[in-house]
């Protein structure tokens, strides 16, 4: 897991420090094509014994963006996908 550094991130309305680390997640895919993307992800600096109250967000930039992905909400399902190969070699 990589530090980039300390941050300030604003998350509904109210401004919290923190760091972000890159690392990599891996998607479950209940048919066994799992996906592994590299994301960066944002972890508050907290006082001792402070617990975080708010939900846990999944933001585009940083990972979303690195692949397709799909909602359902009518069937509460979740659907994606790598890149092409010929996609990744253009950018």
């Amino acid at each position: 897991m990589g530090k980039e550094g300390e941050v300030k991130q604003q998350i509904r309305g109210i401004w919290y420090s923190g760091n972000l680390y890159n690392l990599t997640i891996e998607l479950i895919d209940i048919t066994g094509s799992n996906l592994r993307i590299p994301a960066t992800v944002f972890i508050p600096n907290l006082k001792p014994n402070e617990k975080w109250s708010l939900p846990s967000f999944i933001g585009y930039l940083g990972c979303l963006n690195r692949f397709r992905f799909a909602l359902d909400p009518e069937n509460g399902r979740f659907y994606f996908g790598g890149f092409g190969i010929d996609e990744l070699n253009q950018s």
